[in-house]
């Protein structure tokens, strides 16, 4: 059953929808699919918006605002992982890696409030952490907002370690993204998740040479290898943005905790695989917070 809210299914006009899988939410400038079936995951994110090249042309100026993919449907983001402390990045890249918890694919609970000023999820999860015959129960509890007009995306997220046991893991989220303007559709379509052709965005260009042209920003500055097709970690970080540069767009993201990053092609669809990594020290009956923000410009 579904249900809506809002005052108009007009574009730009904050509403949500809640089917039996998850919700959608619609805040004029951005449209935020979560599967609450699927680990409670960012399913799929899309900017309602003229890109800077064609407003600046007298032309295209006037057309109406298209929906700009950012998340890689094939993985998702705000995937949530426990892994052992050790754990490589390229052990994680070949699917190669331990899964301590059950939060990645699993249902989370699910409430959506639209306060006016903004659209706000909820979701929880109560999982459990298993190494060998070790167990550690574990609440998960994240939340999603976005505001009327606005692209970006706010999330908090809090892990309560419910058990009697102390708890020292890696928890890492993880994120499939698309700098704006830049994938590859042709590996996604036929699926369920693809976009109506006249509403979507395209480029003509292949994924490789989309990955190319467009590059890393950590914390402001290049890294070594900028490149979408790099795979290496950057310790303490606490922003990452993907340029398109032809495009004169940028998709940011950051959080208030610093981080090692994790960063690698994508397994399928085009974009980049990114992990936002924190090791975990966490008492009995303890917790752990963070806020982070995804935003498109």
């Amino acid at each position: 059953m579904e249900r809506y809210q809002g005052n108009g299914a007009e574009a730009g006009e904050p509403h949500f929808t809640e089917d039996e899988t998850g919700a959608t939410l619609d805040g004029g400038a951005a449209v935020c699919r979560f599967n609450s079936d699927a680990g409670g995951r960012l399913e799929r994110w899309q900017w309602r918006t003229v890109p800077p090249a064609a407003a600046m042309r007298p032309s295209t100026r006037k057309e109406a605002a298209q929906l700009l993919d950012l998340v890689n449907p094939a993985g998702g983001a705000l995937v949530d992982h426990f892994l052992p402390l050790g754990t490589r990045p390229d052990a994680f890249a070949q699917g190669e890696h331990q899964e301590y918890g059950d939060f990645v694919d699993q249902p989370y609970k699910k409430q959506v409030v639209n306060s006016g000023g903004e659209i706000r999820i909820g979701l929880l999860r109560d999982g459990a952490i298993r190494a060998g015959k070790r167990e550690a129960e574990v609440r998960m509890v994240k939340s999603a907002a976005v505001r009327p007009g606005s692209s970006d995306v706010a999330v908090l997220y809090r892990v309560i370690n419910s058990s009697t046991r102390p708890l020292q893991i890696l928890f890492a989220v993880e994120f499939n993204l698309y700098a704006p303007g830049l994938y590859a559709n042709d590996e996604i379509q036929n699926t369920k998740y693809e976009l109506d052709r006249n509403q979507a965005i395209q480029n003509p260009k292949s994924k490789i040479e989309n990955q190319e042209n467009g590059y890393y920003l950590i914390d402001g500055e290049r890294p070594a290898d900028p490149a979408f097709s790099s795979s290496d970690v950057s310790p303490g970080a606490t922003m990452v943005a993907l340029v398109n540069p032809a495009g004169e767009m940028a998709l940011q993201l950051g959080w208030d905790r610093e981080c090692d990053l994790w960063r690698m092609p994508a397994e399928s669809g085009g974009g980049v695989r990114l992990l936002a990594v924190w090791r975990l020290q966490l008492p009995p009956r303890d917790n752990w917070a963070m806020g982070l923000w995804l935003a498109p410009s």
